[in-house]
């Protein structure tokens, strides 16, 4: 299994393999070494997130969101420019095989596991579809909970 997690410490991105015998995942820039307690099982569903208590692990597409939307814009501007030219047949084809492309890349791109709290990644995870689809109130109310303990942490008295 492979994890790409942001260092608790230092917060730069990291990844690292991961097997049953691996009890320490190590920061390539601060060298923060974090526990892994207790090791995952290499056969079975990965039940916790590594990198933090959190419990609630969702399923989603291993594709760059960016690069998604992007592919979207420029078909949509290409499709626009193609309309003001008054040529519709040359419009609607191009957003045709910008929806084509895209659904090609949905059947092809697999999928990935992810930390509602810590937002770690995890790919090559036996049992992936144990796991539920993204949930807006579950990760809405991770968001609600790290904007509260940022606001407790800013509005602490200083020493």
């Amino acid at each position: 299994m492979n994890v790409t997690y942001a260092c608790p410490n230092c917060e730069a991105t990291n990844r690292g393999d991961v097997q049953a015998t691996t009890d320490r995942l190590t920061c390539s820039h601060c060298q923060y070494s974090l526990s892994i307690d207790p090791p995952p099982a290499t056969d079975g569903p990965l039940d916790h997130c590594l990198v933090c208590p959190c419990q609630e692990l969702y399923i989603r597409k291993d594709f760059s969101q960016r690069l998604g939307v992007t592919i979207i814009v420029i078909g949509f501007i290409l499709s626009s420019i193609a309309w003001y030219y008054y040529q519709p047949y040359w419009s609607y084809a191009i957003l045709g095989a910008t929806a084509l492309f895209d659904f090609v890349l949905y059947l092809r791109v697999g999928n990935l596991l992810q930390c509602y709290r810590c937002h770690a990644e995890y790919r090559g995870v036996a049992g992936l579809d144990s796991h539920e689809h993204f949930s807006l109130e579950t990760h809405e109310r991770y968001r609600q909970q790290a904007a509260r303990l940022n606001q407790a942490a800013s509005s602490a008295p200083r020493e």
